[in-house]
C-alpha cells in the first residue's frame, strides 16, 4: 500500500493546477518573488478536491495509470517554520499493461496537535509480478510469473514521545490473498493456486529530524520495525520480519545549493513468510521484487545541485545484496548495482516541494523512468 499512498499524494499535487484554475486566477499561480509557476496557493486551500490521473512507470508492473479523487488539507508550518504533514483522503483505481489492476481507498490524518499520525486503507488488487529469488532453487535469470490477489485493510498510527524527535506506533494488516501461477516453473511446495489469510501486526519506532516532509535538505529519519503474523489475529501461519531503515540529508554549502542524501536498509525474514512478502532490494533502476531474500541489505546515495532558482539536477547510485538458503543447504547470494540521473523543479516554494523525473539503470535489469513528487525516499 505504500506505493498507492505515494502515487495518490504526489500525483494529485502535479494536477493541482486543474483545481486551481477553478478557485484561483492564473496569476495566483505565479510566485510574486520570481514570477515562476508555483502551486503553493492551491495547497493553502483547506480540503481542496483534486482530480488525479497519473502514469505508473514501475518496471515490475509495466506502464499504466492510477486515477482517483483526492482531498488534501495542508497545515502550514510549525513554530520553527518546518512544514507540517498534510491530511489526505480519497480512493480510486489503477491498471497497467501487464494486467495489474486494483481499487483502493485511504486516509492519512494528524491529531492531538500533530502528535498523533494515523494511516488507514482498504484495498482489492490483482498484481502480476515475476519472482526470481524464491523457493529452494532460486534463479538469476528465470522468472516465475504469479498473480497476487489481495483484498483487505490496514489501520495504524504513530505517536510522538513527549516533545522529542522519537515516535512509536503500531498498525494492523488483514488480507485474504491468493497466489496464482501464470508462467515459469512452480515454486517448491507452492500450489498453482495458493490461498493465504494474512493477519499482521507491525510495531515501529522512528527517530526523525527531517526539516521538510516533501523534499528534505537536512536531518535524519531512522526506524526499526517488525511484522509479526500469528493465528491469534487471523493469519494462517506464524512468521516474522524485521527491518531497520533510514535516510540522511546534509547541506554541503551555506546556500543549500548542494545537498547530499544517503538511504540504507537491512531486513531479515524468519519462519518463511509467503514468498511475495519476503524483503527485496529497493533501488531506483531495479524493478520492485526483482531481488528478494531472507536477508536483504541495500544503500543508495543522491547528490543534488541547484543550478537555477527553481531547477536542480541530481545523480544517484546504489548497491543491493540478498541472501537465501537453497534446497542443497547452500547460501544463494545476489548483488545488484544501480544508478542514474534526474532533475527537479521547485513546484511549491512555500512548502519546499520539488518535482521531476529520475532515469535509472541497473547492471542486469535494464532502465526505468520514475516520476517524483518530493523526495524519492518518502518517510511516513
Amino acid at each position: 500500500m505504500s506505493l498507492l499512498r505515494l502515487t495518490c499524494l504526489f500525483g494529485a499535487l502535479l494536477l493541482s493546477t486543474q483545481h486551481a484554475a477553478i478557485a484561483l486566477s492564473p496569476g495566483d499561480l505565479l510566485d510574486p518573488e520570481d514570477q515562476s509557476p508555483d502551486v503553493s496557493p492551491v495547497l493553502d486551500n483547506p480540503w481542496g478536491f483534486l482530480p488525479l490521473a497519473l502514469p505508473i512507470t514501475e518496471p515490475a508492473v509495466g506502464i499504466g495509470v492510477v486515477a482517483a479523487p483526492l482531498f488534501i488539507r495542508a497545515h502550514g508550518a510549525n513554530d520553527e517554520g518546518k512544514p507540517l504533514r498534510p491530511d489526505m483522503f480519497g480512493g480510486g483505481g489503477l491498471i497497467t499493461d501487464n494486467k495489474t489492476k486494483g481499487l483502493f481507498a485511504f486516509h492519512s490524518g494528524n491529531f492531538l496537535d500533530h502528535r498523533l499520525r494515523t494511516t488507514s486503507a482498504l484495498f482489492d488488487t490483482a498484481i502480476n509480478l515475476d519472482f526470481y529469488s524464491v523457493g529452494g532453487d532460486p534463479s538469476e535469470d528465470e522468472g516465475r510469473g504469479y498473480t497476487i490477489e489481495a483484498s483487505g485493510l490496514t489501520v495504524g498510527g504513530m505517536y510522538q514521545l513527549g516533545k522529542s524527535d522519537w515516535w512509536a506506533g503500531s498498525s494492523f494488516i488483514y488480507s485474504n490473498t491468493r497466489a496464482i501461477r501464470r508462467t515459469g516453473r512452480p515454486i517448491d511446495e507452492i500450489d498453482d493456486v495458493e490461498p493465504t489469510q494474512l493477519g499482521i501486526i507491525n510495531v515501529k519506532f522512528q527517530y526523525s529530524t527531517l526539516n521538510n516532509f516533501f523534499t528534505p535538505t537536512a536531518g535524519h529519519d531512522w526506524s526499526f520495525e517488525s511484522d509479526i503474523a500469528s493465528p491469534l489475529y487471523g493469519s494462517d501461519d506464524v512468521w516474522q520480519k524485521y527491518k531497520i531503515s533510514g535516510v540522511n540529508y546534509w547541506q554541503l554549502d551555506s546556500e543549500s545549493n548542494w545537498v547530499f542524501g544517503l538511504k540504507a536498509q537491512g531486513a531479515y525474514a524468519m519462519n518463511e513468510p509467503p514468498f511475495y512478502l519476503n524483503p527485496f532490494v529497493q533501488l531506483r533502476g531495479v524493478p520492485a521484487m526483482r531481488y528478494q531474500g531472507e536477508i536483504v541489505a541495500d544503500a543508495e546515495f543522491e547528490l543534488r545541485y541547484q543550478i537555477l532558482n527553481r531547477w536542480s539536477i541530481l545523480g544517484f547510485g546504489g548497491v543491493g545484496f540478498t541472501w537465501n538458503d537453497t534446497s542443497s543447504g547452500q547460501v544463494y547470494r545476489q548483488d545488484v548495482i544501480a544508478g542514474g540521473l534526474g532533475f527537479r523543479y521547485l513546484l511549491a516554494r512555500k512548502y519546499g516541494m520539488h518535482a521531476g523525473l529520475d532515469f535509472g539503470v541497473s547492471d542486469r535489469s535494464g532502465t526505468a523512468v520514475y516520476i517524483q513528487f518530493g523526495t524519492a525516499w518518502l518517510r511516513f
